[in-house]
């Protein structure tokens, strides 16, 4: 594996003021599988896309050595690209489709389709060539997507998120695909948060997370210098639930007795799918999770711009939930009636859905119930610690929290003022939505 089939020097990206990738600087040689690993929003499919020209970074530089010049780019024919967002036709049959992509790369139509027989034959799927591609199930869509990708015989194939939402079984076929594709020659730059996949297949790793490179070697060297197993301190709410962590197939091994352990995950797990898990089948009082030389998500709880802003959260949520209860109050002339209201359990709606954060902290739904005000509370500080949502986002968030404060403080204060609980009935909500509203004598 002599020279370097790509080289980026200091490369850089943000949007919007949030960082996804600052000064990366690493080689992909001939002949290799190099593996880009780290969580979700490491930056990952960020440079994958300045690597084959989809955006430009804003600093630094990339060279790709060729015949007699360097470029600055990866050449589409000598390149392969399993995108991480899957883009084939839906609704044309799966022959045609991989013929037209090969067409776009270079191959005449029947060499394509004979390349394509050949695919489709050792994927399995060649009785299914005249079927359309939204008739195959995830995993077999996969597959004609990885054929659309290598279909040309690329001397570099770039595979993003190869195995993700894969079952087990479909896991080893691709990653027997890309131990063949290296056996062939073919270079391979890969991309994945699953360590225990790509420690497998990959001659060497790194390692990023926000945006960062934390650290690049083999996976020999990895193995020496990170134990990649994420370990979390739980406090359980009743012992016998010891026994349920045991049993969860995520958990290695459990140290401590009584109602404080800590909790090492095998190597590979998911420390927020498995608090996610945990806390739909025990009564847990606290969980935090780290993982070792930086690789973590509640790390980021430790540093000081993201302590002042979980500070300043939970002062707002308080306020904002206070004043709820307060609005809540002066709708019942009794403290019997005030305690059977409905509307008391609706704080409890938050904390539910942020759930959700814990599964995915950079989904859509995440990023909407980090903006709403009566969700924000819980859910933008999880996305701190999870992620790295940006300063634009966080100040929106604080803006329309602090906002809904306001807004929820000035209506009970209203509501107060214009003696509801004077009033002699429970009112009706057209009614306390013009007590709150309507002018103030003078």
């Amino acid at each position: 594996m002599d020279g370097a089939f790509l080289r980026a020097h200091g490369v850089s990206k943000r949007f919007s003021g949030h960082v996804a990738a600052e000064g990366l600087s690493f080689e992909v040689r001939r002949g290799e599988v190099f593996a880009l690993l780290g969580p979700n929003g490491a930056g990952k499919t960020t440079t994958v896309r300045m690597l084959v020209g989809i955006i430009r970074p804003d600093e630094g530089r990339i060279e790709v050595p060729a015949e007699g010049a360097t470029l600055d780019r990866l050449r589409p024919d000598r390149t392969g690209y399993l995108p991480e967002d899957r883009g084939l036709y839906q609704e044309i049959p799966i022959l045609r489709s991989l013929v037209y992509f090969g067409r776009l790369r270079g191959l005449d139509g029947r060499a394509a389709g004979t390349r394509a027989c050949e695919w489709l034959e050792k994927m399995g799927l060649l009785d299914r060539r005249a079927d359309r591609l939204d008739a195959l199930s995830k995993g077999n869509q996969q597959r004609v997507q990885f054929i659309a990708a290598v279909l040309h015989r690329p001397a570099l194939a770039i595979l993003d998120e190869p195995f993700s939402g894969l079952d087990p079984l479909s896991q080893e076929f691709f990653l027997d695909l890309v131990r063949d594709l290296r056996n062939a020659g073919t270079t391979i730059l890969l991309s994945s948060h699953q360590m225990d996949l790509v420690e497998r297949v990959a001659d060497r790793v790194l390692l990023l997370n926000h945006g960062r490179e934390i650290l690049s070697g083999s996976v020999g060297d990895l193995h020496g210098r990170l134990d990649a197993r994420p370990r979390l301190r739980v406090t359980l709410e009743h012992v016998a639930d010891a026994e349920l962590l045991l049993a969860d197939a995520d958990v290695e091994d459990i140290e401590g007795d009584g109602l404080d352990l800590r909790v090492t995950l095998r190597a590979g797990a998911q420390a927020p799918q498995f608090l996610a898990r945990l806390v739909t089948r025990v009564a847990i009082i606290a969980a935090t999770a780290q993982l070792a030389s930086g690789f973590s998500w509640p790390a980021a709880a430790l540093r000081p711009g993201v302590v002042l802003t979980l500070v300043v959260y939970t002062v707002l949520g308080l306020l904002l939930w206070n004043s709820f209860f307060a609005a809540v109050a002066a709708t019942v002339s009794d403290v019997y009636t005030s305690s059977r209201s409905s509307l008391l359990f609706l704080p409890l709606v938050p904390v539910v859905l942020s759930i959700a954060v814990l599964r995915d902290p950079d989904a859509i739904v995440a990023r909407i119930l980090a903006l709403f005000p009566l969700t924000s509370s819980p859910a933008l500080p999880m996305r701190l610690v999870l992620s790295d949502p940006g300063l634009v986002e966080v100040g929106g968030s604080l803006a329309l929290l602090a906002g809904a404060v306001w807004v929820m403080r000035r209506m009970a204060g209203r509501i107060f003022e214009l003696g509801i609980l004077l009033y002699g009935k429970e009112p009706t909500l057209p009614e306390m939505i013009r007590w709150a509203t309507e002018r103030r004598d003078r």
